[in-house]
């Protein structure tokens, strides 16, 4: 092994702290808790990745991350096989770190239908802003991101809701079905980029009354209301459109639909 690096996996799937619920009679869910923390430098990278469940990533002043993980399943034995991976590599020669965390979800068992198939693990995850978030990948489920102001962010969501809430990276965010939302509830005047697409679903885009910023939109089969453009406008859509709002300078926003439209809000 290359000698600047320190590899330190956590396979932490027999090592969790927290047991609630009852037997999953009448369907009630089984659930564990797990949660670590790690001392980060500025220069930490996270690669997340899970089937079944939600990703919450939130950036923070402090050097730190904070990881906590919830198992959810209707029987004893399928909430054990679900198995959680925390792996963290250290770079002696930069000071920084890649954290890589995983969730293991076995196959569905064969059989009839008394078989259990269940299985979601929820992430939350806390890490300096400056993290970069090098790869944030959900099959089914959620994603939310917010606060990070690093050197990227990039996050996908097979099925399912994918929201980023003032975000100040370059960001690339992807979601195959369901829906897509973005919210800035304050603007900042550093330049960044936004790369959002939905192949199947709505994309929603909240700005406040001083955004500046560069739009182009593409919606393939459906249509674009801005909120931002003069009243006799409005009234109107269209499937493309390339705009300044505000100075229309700092940041460059490219917004694309498949089957679903584009609406760019006033944020209240």
């Amino acid at each position: 092994m290359n000698d600047r690096f320190a590899v330190r996996p956590l396979l932490v799937a027999a090592a969790l702290c927290t047991i609630g619920g009852d037997e999953a009679v009448g369907g009630k869910i089984l659930q564990e808790t797990w949660e670590n923390t790690y001392a980060v430098s500025e220069e930490v990278s996270l690669n997340v990745r899970c089937a079944d469940g939600r990703i919450y990533i939130y950036g923070s002043e402090s050097n730190e991350m904070q990881v906590t993980a919830v198992k959810r399943a209707f029987t004893q034995e399928r909430l054990d096989a679900l198995s959680l991976r925390v792996a963290l590599e250290r770079n002696r020669e930069t000071g920084g770190e890649t954290v890589t965390i995983e969730t293991i979800i076995p196959p569905a068992p064969q059989g009839g239908l008394t078989q259990d198939r269940s299985g979601t693990v929820d992430w939350t995850i806390i890490v300096p802003q400056n993290c970069r978030v090098v790869k944030a990948e959900l099959s089914n489920g959620e994603i939310l991101i917010e606060g990070m102001r690093g050197a990227a962010v990039k996050a996908t969501v097979g099925k399912g809701r994918l929201l980023a809430r003032n975000c100040f990276s370059p960001t690339n965010l992807v979601v195959g079905r369901g829906g897509l939302d973005l919210f800035y509830n304050w603007w900042e005047e550093e330049p960044f980029t936004l790369e959002a697409q939905i192949e199947d679903g709505d994309l929603r885009v909240g700005l406040p009354e001083d955004a500046s910023l560069h739009l182009n939109a593409v919606s393939t089969s459906g249509h674009i209301v801005n909120h931002f453009a003069e009243e006799e406008e409005r009234n109107g859509s269209v499937p493309d459109l390339n705009t300044a709002i505000g100075k229309g300078a700092g940041a460059e926003f490219q917004l694309r639909t498949g089957t679903g439209n584009i609406r760019i809000d006033r944020a209240e």
